[in-house]
């Protein structure tokens, strides 16, 4: 075997590639100058700070993609760089986020830990329900379901920090995720400059609802509601995502049965509104299970200590 071969097969990036696309060793000869000059050039980043960083351009490394039979050199943020921007990738599969990543970034495992860590602040109940919830969440996004789950119970005892570690989590994962909370996103429509540009900002969110893998609506039903917002706003969303089979996940304060009562029109007894009530409902029923999550109030400053 062509020594020069011998090398580049014990670099781990061309290992990867020819593992990933099935390079044949001929096909290695025919880009024997652009292997080579990677190879002299490759440095291996481990994480660590960045003033560590060994490469050319710090915060920068070589790299190679392979299309259409050839192989060509790329640069890419390095490991040192992704250790001091660890949220970097977390935050690329964000489409739409209306909390700070940085100052709230649990995964999963990470906030069991600290809940196991905290423990004298919930009990044991409270310990084993959030485990439930977030393993019955985990098990619908791993398998594909298209049914998210609607998590409600009274204020301060948790969901949103749930939701949000889930949401985390999922775009850990490599899946695209949207988070809002429903009254701040009232808010932000209601700030709109003007007409046409609420109409332009409406559809850019409602495109982004539409189209990403995993959708948050944290706080639903805490909101004040009108025909444009149920009918025009959320109803659109929601009844594309319930067409398209894609998960959805909710929180509120009220049960599917009082969230109803909710988004009812006040002084508006008519029996299209009824219809109409009963098709926004419908729309979450369709999309997630109800899950009520009981316990203490845990509301307090910093939100990974709750």
């Amino acid at each position: 075997m062509n020594n020069e071969i011998t090398v580049f097969k014990k670099n781990t990036v061309i290992q990867e590639l020819i593992s990933l696309h099935q390079i044949s060793d001929q096909m290695l000869v025919v880009n024997e100058p652009i292997l080579d000059e990677f190879v002299s050039v490759f440095i291996q980043c481990e994480p660590g700070p960045l003033k560590k960083c060994r490469q050319t351009t710090k915060g920068y490394a070589k790299t190679l993609e392979f299309t259409n039979g050839r192989f060509y050199i790329k640069l890419k943020k390095c490991a040192h760089w992704l250790t001091e921007n660890k949220n970097y990738e977390m935050k690329q599969h964000f489409i739409y986020l209306d909390y700070d990543l940085d100052g709230f970034d649990f995964t999963i495992p990470e906030y069991l830990l600290d809940v196991e860590k905290n423990a004298d602040l919930f009990t044991k109940d409270e310990i084993e329900k959030r485990k439930i919830f977030l393993k019955d969440a985990l098990t619908r996004l791993q398998k594909g379901y298209s049914k998210g789950l609607y998590l409600y119970g009274e204020p301060g005892i948790g969901k949103t920090t749930l939701i949000k570690v889930l949401a985390n989590h999922a775009a850990f994962k490599n899946y695209s995720v949207s988070f809002a909370n429903v009254g701040n996103l009232i808010n932000s429509e209601k700030n709109s400059w003007s007409e046409s540009n609420k109409k332009t900002k409406n559809n850019q969110f409602i495109s982004k609802f539409k189209r990403t893998d995993i959708l948050f609506l944290d706080d639903i039903g805490g909101e004040s509601v009108s025909n444009w917002w149920r009918d025009d706003f959320l109803f659109t969303i929601l009844n594309y995502r319930m067409e398209h089979k894609k998960i959805t996940f909710f929180t509120s304060n009220f049960s599917m049965e009082e969230l109803k009562e909710n988004y009812v029109i006040k002084g508006d007894n008519s029996a299209v509104e009824k219809t109409k009530q009963n098709r926004f409902m419908e729309r979450i029923r369709t999309l997630a299970v109800s899950f009520e999550l009981k316990g203490n109030n845990h509301r307090r400053a910093s939100e990974k200590t709750q």
